[in-house]
């Protein structure tokens, strides 16, 4: 049943747990740095982050049986569980991201011959850079 209600409010909250990372911590970081690799990494770990939010529930439950199985204590299964859970959904989202990335600049490469990801890397500080950057596409329609 919890994972159901979970389910459900990841539907209908989409836009917290998949727009937060893209535009708030992507805009934030792209101000401190302009390195792909570290922008990359925090939006996938802000957005598995809050992505784990929605199984906390769960993971108390498995983290209670768990304690009880091993003897340790539930605060300890739960840290051990959720930090798993993060890191798991950061791995996923980011994998999600590359693809995104791989597929529309596969497909604007085949469409319009050349590479339009590559022509507006300039934009990386701006919010339009960076979901540029990361979804690959778009050409100027967002700056």
């Amino acid at each position: 049943m919890l994972v159901v209600m979970a389910l459900v409010l990841l539907a209908v909250t989409f836009f917290i747990w998949a727009g937060v990372p893209f535009f708030l911590i992507g805009s934030l970081v792209a101000d401190l740095t302009s390195n792909f690799v570290i922008i990359y990494l925090c939006i996938s770990l802000s957005g598995g982050f809050l992505f784990s939010f929605y199984f906390v529930p769960f993971n108390l439950k498995v983290a209670k049986n768990i304690g009880n199985i091993k003897g340790d204590s539930v605060t300890i299964s739960f840290m051990y569980l959720q930090t798993l859970w993060i890191i798991v959904s950061s791995l996923i989202f980011g994998i999600v991201l590359v693809l995104m990335n791989v597929l529309q600049l596969k497909g604007a490469i085949l469409k319009e011959g050349k590479a339009p990801f590559l022509s507006n890397l300039y934009n990386i500080g701006q919010v339009s850079g960076i979901v540029y950057v990361c979804l690959g596409g778009l050409e100027n329609e967002w700056i």
